[in-house]
């Protein structure tokens, strides 16, 4: 009890503690230290807290339960309806809370030792969501909903990137807006402004599905930033061997140990500005934290986000500050900060974690609303949520469905120059390798097909690819290739690195003076003998020529 006298004479006045010894019963002294002493002497005594909890009634009672319940941090509004059920008057505003009449409260402040004991007193909240819809109408809300397809999103964004140069933004390396217009166009998805303003996308970063798709991506190694650039991480080959659901564990791992560079929920909240205290914390506790109540919530049940909220916050309110530390919100009319609220940002940091990657990841189900802050800043937050069978899988509550194992089924080429890839296990291999250079006809959840042209070959060699080494590729992973195809392609190759055109360095000057200077030693020393074939190409027509020697299927290469 020492430090409780401490802290008693250091934060209250002797006319504070006279007041609180009224309301403990007896008559206080004159001196301060003497009033400490018998405020000491009353808590001293054994078992009084559970006596008097015992005693309470109505408000009391039912004020000591939910300020227990809710981890001795009330929500306002659970306090209004039971103040207004009992006809209480306060005021919220006041620096003094006025409603305080217990014995075990010092005008708000409550010693830890009392909180221990109230806590063994009152049975905790049970975490469990009994509040559940069974179907929303989808057409009422803004969605994002978990497709059966939800990895092959991922897929194709990593067939993008071996095939594009996808450039990324210098400071927070984000792609650049040309980069994700170019990815939606070619693979149309379903996505949402995280501002609110769905017609408005500035930066890739304003994006839920899109942001979360390249942020899992890159936290797994499966795509990496190299020089400006995505680029192919050194995960990538062990990712396109899996099926779904392996995928999708990767992916998910992958987030729960992803780093601040690669991803952090602390940046997403825009509703206000913040100053953070640890904005560099690893947050894979807090990711673990949140996922362990998604494990209780009831399989392909809607729930209200605020259910999920609420039992967070009432069972541990600082579950995210006391990694973070301080968190000052700057206001938005004034030039100066104060400190942000749980719902200004906590549970705006939860909302990332189930928006922005346990959603677009396929885990759960979400439907998006708007939401405005009290001076009109718009932003979108989860307003429903459900834990699907996929999420159930990918977190070990459900066991994943025996399916037969892809079997690997060998490309074919047709006498119509038709690389076909089935699928199997091996499909996205072989994509990633074709699409590179050789164009694609056509493709369904059965297959792919790609033309084999000349024209795709020559891409090939201009991207360092030899021709030669696509042909050993053909040979190695066809049932057959058609001898004509192959003939063909042999044939192709004849002449292959002896067509170039070169930047070189001429002696210029008149045949018979020429014939002279080589006579010397010296000057004949100096010259490049060379019995090859040449001839001297028009100034900037370099590549007009290139294209013309293709167009007559034979490989030509620039040297510079």
């Amino acid at each position: 009890m020492d430090y409780l006298k401490e802290i008693l004479n250091r934060k209250f006045t002797a006319e504070d503690l006279k007041t609180h010894c009224r309301k403990l019963g007896f008559t206080p002294p004159t001196r301060k230290e003497e009033i400490l002493n018998k405020i000491i002497k009353f808590y001293e005594q054994p078992g009084w807290l559970e006596e008097y909890y015992k005693s309470l009634r109505g408000y009391e009672l039912e004020y000591t339960d939910l300020l227990v319940k809710e981890n001795f941090y009330p929500i306002e509004e659970e306090l209004d309806v039971l103040r207004q059920k009992y006809n209480i008057k306060y005021d919220r505003y006041s620096y003094r809370k006025n409603d305080d009449t217990l014995k075990y409260s010092i005008f708000g402040y409550i010693p830890e030792e009392f909180k221990e004991t109230l806590l063994k007193l009152v049975p905790p909240v049970k975490v469990e969501f009994t509040n559940t819809i069974d179907d929303l109408n989808a057409d009422d809300y803004y969605n994002i909903i978990n497709e059966d397809d939800c990895i092959d999103k991922f897929d194709n964004f990593v067939m993008f990137v071996n095939k594009n140069k996808v450039k990324v933004t210098e400071k927070n390396e984000y792609v650049t807006k040309s980069g994700y217009l170019k990815f939606i166009k070619e693979y149309p998805i379903n996505d949402y402004n995280r501002k609110g303003n769905e017609y408005e996308i500035r930066t890739s970063d304003d994006t839920i599905v899109f942001n979360g798709i390249v942020g899992l991506l890159k936290a797994s190694k499966v795509i990496i930033v190299k020089t400006g650039y995505l680029v192919l991480g050194p995960n990538y080959k062990e990712y396109i061997k899996l099926n779904k659901v392996e995928k999708a564990k990767m992916l998910f791992e992958g987030y729960l140990n992803s780093k601040y560079d690669e991803i952090c929920e602390l940046e997403r909240p825009i509703n206000y500005t913040f100053l953070i205290e640890n904005k560099t914390v690893f947050l894979k506790e807090v990711r673990e934290y949140i996922i362990n109540y998604i494990k209780l919530m009831p399989i392909n049940k809607w729930i209200s986000t605020y259910d999920l909220f609420y039992m967070i916050r009432i069972k541990d309110v600082y579950f995210l500050r006391k990694y973070v530390g301080d968190v000052e919100c700057r206001s938005d009319y004034e030039n100066w900060y104060y400190n942000a609220s749980f719902e200004t940002f906590d549970l705006q940091v939860v909302d990332s974690i189930l928006m922005d990657y346990l959603a677009v990841l396929g885990i759960i189900d979400v439907t998006l609303a708007y939401h405005y802050t009290d001076f009109d800043k718009i932003y979108v937050n989860t307003e429903y949520i459900k834990l699907n069978d996929f999420g159930a899988i990918i977190l070990g509550l459900k066991k994943e469905e025996e399916t037969e194992e892809e079997k690997e089924i060998p490309l074919s080429v047709t006498k119509d120059h038709q690389i076909i890839v089935n699928k199997g296990g091996k499909r996205m291999e072989y994509e990633l390798y074709f699409e590179r250079f050789f164009e694609l006809e056509r493709k369904n959840t059965q297959e792919t097909i790609y033309k084999m042209d000349f024209k795709g070959f020559a891409k090939a060699l201009d991207l360092g690819i030899d021709p030669n080494e696509i042909i050993d590729y053909l040979l190695t992973s066809c049932i057959d290739i058609p001898k004509n195809i192959l003939e063909e392609l042999l044939n192709w190759t004849k002449y292959l690195h002896m067509i170039k055109i070169r930047t070189v360095k001429i002696l210029e000057c008149p045949i018979e003076v020429l014939d002279q200077l080589l006579e010397n030693k010296k000057i004949s020393s100096l010259i490049d003998d060379n019995k090859n074939a040449y001839v001297i190409i028009k100034n900037n027509k370099s590549k007009e020529l290139k294209k013309a020697i293709e167009s007559q299927k034979y490989f030509c290469e620039i040297e510079d």
